[in-house]
């Protein structure tokens, strides 16, 4: 989870991409792995963490302790005689709403696919669409749109392909001796979300919010008592929970 550090409260302006800031990465702290549940049938690993920042929560005056990280935990679900491995991430916002923006939370790993021979294919809202290149993605930007983008080996930047509205959320990369589909749940609802197949490096990407979107903005839109909203408050301290799966066939 990258964040986005504003000094200027007034630097971004709300539904833009751009953003006069300074980047700060997150370094992951594991505190906690341990197996949560044992049985015959399934199994679930829970890991507790935080994510480590530089800027983060630093505008908060001296008496706030809570700074610099947002808690997280990850649930892993396995099940006996089955390659499907599903996952539940809960983060906690920490930041100051006004200065701290997140600019894409996204989870990666290597797939041992060989680059020649492989496939990359994502469901649609008619159709599924199968991607030609050596790198592809589905992006959700909102509720109605969604657009697959692929790269060929010659290009250095993404050309869309194909566009649709409601994307079911999944993708999946096979070859002749293997594959891993990986999909998000409420993919289009919770939209902005993508999911990026890279066949060079190995890797995919499942982004529960995507680079490509608006940084992720926490401020409240009644800046005053009284100016449409009930109460004066903070987004510091709020939760999300996110499902995601992979299966490995």
């Amino acid at each position: 989870v990258d964040f986005i550090h504003v000094d200027d409260t007034q630097s971004y302006q709300t539904m833009t991409r751009a953003v006069d800031g300074r980047m700060d990465p997150s370094r992951t702290v594991i505190e906690k792995l341990t197996v949560e549940e044992n049985g015959p049938l399934h199994a679930v690993i829970l890991l507790k963490g935080r994510y480590q920042y530089q800027t983060v929560g630093s505008t908060f005056p001296e008496q706030v302790t809570q700074r610099g990280f947002c808690p997280f935990t990850l649930r892993l679900h396995f099940y006996r005689g089955s390659g499907l491995v599903t996952a539940e991430h809960f983060f906690v916002y920490e930041g100051d709403p006004d200065h701290d923006f997140i600019r894409q939370m996204s989870f990666s790993l290597p797939v041992a696919l060989a680059r020649e021979g492989s496939s990359v294919t994502f469901g649609g809202d008619r159709q599924d669409h199968k991607a030609e290149g050596i790198a592809a993605a589905l992006y959700q930007e909102s509720c109605d749109d969604y657009r697959i983008m692929t790269r060929a080996p010659q290009q250095r930047h993404f050309e869309t392909t194909a566009e649709g509205t409601r994307a079911p959320g999944w993708m999946d990369i096979c070859s002749a001796e293997a594959g891993v589909t990986t999909g998000i749940r409420w993919f289009w609802q919770q939209h902005a979300k993508a999911l990026h197949a890279d066949l060079a490096t190995g890797r995919l990407a499942v982004h529960l919010w995507p680079p490509q979107a608006r940084p992720l903005d926490y401020r409240r839109y009644a800046r005053i008592r009284a100016a449409g909203e009930a109460g004066i408050g903070s987004a510091k301290g709020t939760g999300k929970v996110h499902e995601f799966m992979l299966y490995f066939h």
